[in-house]
C-alpha cells in the first residue's frame, strides 16, 4: 500500500507525458491520496463497524485493490485522481484495522513489536518499493505496475479473510467513540501530529538541501536517501523492542529530543557534509521510526480500529501541514535551510507536548510487559 501511495513520485515524468498534464499535477496525486487518508479512514471504519474486524480488513484491502486497478485503467487524469482519493480512504482504514488486530494477536507486552512489524511495511515500502516501482515502471510501463500492485492487494485481502483469526475484541465502537472524547487521547494525537509534521517539513526538501547546500552530486542523492531509508527501518524495529522494555512514553520522550537535536544540527550544518550526513541518519533513526511508540501510546488508551483510523488521519494531517509549512518557510525567508528550522521547531513542540501528556500510558505499557514476563 505504501509502494502504491508513493509510486507516482518515481513516475512523475512518465505519467505527465502519458496523461498530457504537468509534472506538478502528477505531484498533487500524492496530496490527494493523503487527503483521502485524512478525511475518509474513520468514515470507512464506521461504515464497516458491523463486520468482524478480519472481514472488514479484507473488504478494505479489496476496495484498495479495485481502486488501484481503476488507476491502472484510468483513461485520463480525473479518473486517476479519484481513484487515488478512494485509495486514501482504504489506506487509513487498513492501518487502523491492522494495528488493532496486530496488537491483540501479539498480546500484552508485545504491542510495540507488533506495531513495528506492521509499520515496518511502510518503511520498507518507501526504501525498496518506491525504487522498485520506478524501475519496473520504466521497464514495463506504469499501468502494468499499478495493475500488479492491485493484484498484490487482492491477494492480501484473500489471505486476511482466510487465515487471520484474532482474539475477541473488547469495547466495540461504542467504547471507541467514548475514547475519542478522552482528553488523554487527543494529547497523544497532538504529539503524533507534531512528530510527523516535523519529519516531513524537513524530508520533503531533503533533495534540494543535500544537493545545493551540502554539495552532494546528483548521482549520489539516491544513495543518501537510501541511507536515510535504511536508518528508518532500523530505527523502527529498535523502537518496537524498546517500547516493550521501557515503555512507549519514555521511548518517544527520548526520541523526540534526539529528533529536535538532529534537525537543529541539520539546519546549522547543512553546508558541512559530515554534519549533514550525521543529521540525516539521526533523523531517520528518530523521525517516522518512532511510529511503534506513538501507536503503542494510542493503543494503551484505546486500541479500536476507529481510534486507529482517526490516528492515521491525524498523522496524514501532520504530513500535509509539515510539508506546507516547509514550503512557506522557503518562500518567505528565501533560505533553502528554512524547512529544517521549521522541523526542529515542530519537534521541540512535540517534545514539550509529552510533558503535558499523562505518564499513565508509560506505566500501563510497562505493567503489561512485566505481567507478560512473569
Amino acid at each position: 500500500m505504501t509502494t502504491a501511495e508513493f509510486s507516482v513520485s518515481g513516475l512523475l515524468d512518465t505519467l505527465a507525458a502519458d496523461l498530457q498534464v504537468s509534472v506538478a499535477a502528477i505531484g498533487y496525486l500524492v496530496s490527494i491520496y493523503a487527503a483521502g487518508m485524512a478525511l475518509g479512514g474513520p468514515l470507512m471504519v464506521l461504515a464497516l463497524a458491523r463486520l468482524r474486524e478480519t472481514t472488514a480488513l479484507a473488504v478494505v484491502l479489496a476496495a484498495f485493490a479495485v481502486a488501484q486497478l481503476a488507476a491502472a485503467l484510468a483513461p485520463g487524469y480525473g479518473v486517476l485522481a479519484l481513484s487515488r482519493f478512494v485509495q486514501g480512504f482504504a489506506g487509513a482504514a487498513a492501518f487502523g484495522l491492522a494495528l488493532s488486530l496486530g496488537g491483540r494477536i501479539a498480546g500484552p507486552g508485545r504491542q510495540g513489536q507488533a506495531a513495528a512489524w506492521i509499520m515496518g511495511g511502510l518503511m520498507i515500502g518507501t526504501v525498496l518499493g518506491l525504487p522498485l516501482a520506478s524501475w519496473l515502471g520504466a521497464l514495463l510501463g506504469w499501468r502494468r505496475v499499478f495493475a500488479g500492485l492491485a493484484g498484490i492487494a487482492a491477494l492480501a485481502a484473500l489471505l486476511v479473510w482466510l487465515r487471520v483469526t484474532p482474539p475477541a475484541a473488547s469495547g466495540g465502537q461504542a467504547g471507541a467513540r467514548a475514547a475519542l472524547a478522552d482528553a488523554r487521547l487527543w494529547k497523544v494525537f497532538a504529539t503524533s501530529f507534531l512528530l510527523i509534521g516535523a519529519t516531513f517539513a524537513a524530508f520533503t526538501y531533503f533533495v534540494p538541501v543535500l544537493g545545493r547546500l551540502s554539495g552532494i552530486p546528483a548521482r549520489w542523492i539516491p544513495a543518501c536517501l537510501t541511507l536515510y531509508g535504511v536508518a528508518t527501518v532500523i530505527g523502527n524495529f529498535v523502537c518496537g523492542q524498546l517500547v516493550d522494555r521501557i515503555g512507549a512514553w519514555q521511548v518517544q520522550f527520548r526520541g523526540m529530543a534526539l529528533l529536535s537535536v538532529a534537525l537543529l544540527l541539520f539546519a546549522l550544518g547543512a553546508s558541512h557534509l559530515p554534519a549533514a550526513l550525521a543529521a540525516l541518519v539521526l533523523t531517520g533513526l528518530t523521525g517516522v521510526a518512532l511510529n511503534p511508540a506513538i501507536v503503542a501510546r494510542v493503543m494503551a488508551v484505546n486500541g479500536s480500529p476507529l481510534v486507529g483510523a482517526v490516528h492515521t488521519a491525524v498523522i496524514s494531517a501532520g504530513l500535509l501541514l509539515g510539508s506546507a509549512l516547509g514550503g512557506l518557510a522557503i518562500e518567505y525567508s528565501g533560505r533553502l535551510a528554512a524547512p529544517l528550522w521549521v522541523g526542529a521547531g515542530l519537534a521541540a513542540l512535540g517534545w514539550l507536548s509529552l510533558l503535558a501528556a499523562p505518564d499513565r500510558v508509560r506505566r500501563t505499557t510497562g505493567t503489561a510487559a512485566a505481567k507478560s514476563g512473569s
